[in-house]
């Protein structure tokens, strides 16, 4: 018998004119997927987003997961968005500390704006 652990979540609205996004990647039967949220100041959901991505590992997904948002909120004239994940891996990227094979689809990220 397993035990299941529950943990109380709570988010943050952001700032008046920023968007929120909520990214995922993950492996579940054979298939990598990459989802995802994006909300606005008042918490109203602007889109939600799941889709099948061709990913090495996990981080790898969480990577292609962010960038397909963050080009989604680019193409609809975002430019205001917060960006969020579980990925600890991920997270601590923006701190320069990242393995080689992250740095190019967190270039693209960066390049992106």
């Amino acid at each position: 018998m397993t035990s299941k652990s529950v943990a109380l979540v709570r988010w943050i609205k952001p700032p008046l004119l920023f968007v929120k996004l909520h990214s995922d990647g993950r492996f579940r039967d054979g298939i990598f997927r990459g989802c995802g949220v994006v909300r606005d100041s008042m918490g109203a959901l602007i889109i939600a987003y799941s889709i099948p991505l061709s990913a090495r590992t996990n981080n790898w997904a969480e990577a292609k997961a962010m960038l397909f948002g963050l080009k989604w909120c680019i193409a609809r004239r975002y430019r205001l968005v917060i960006g969020e994940t579980y990925s600890l891996l991920l997270s601590s990227c923006t701190s320069r500390m990242c393995p080689m094979l992250l740095k190019a689809w967190l270039s693209l990220i960066h390049h992106s704006w």
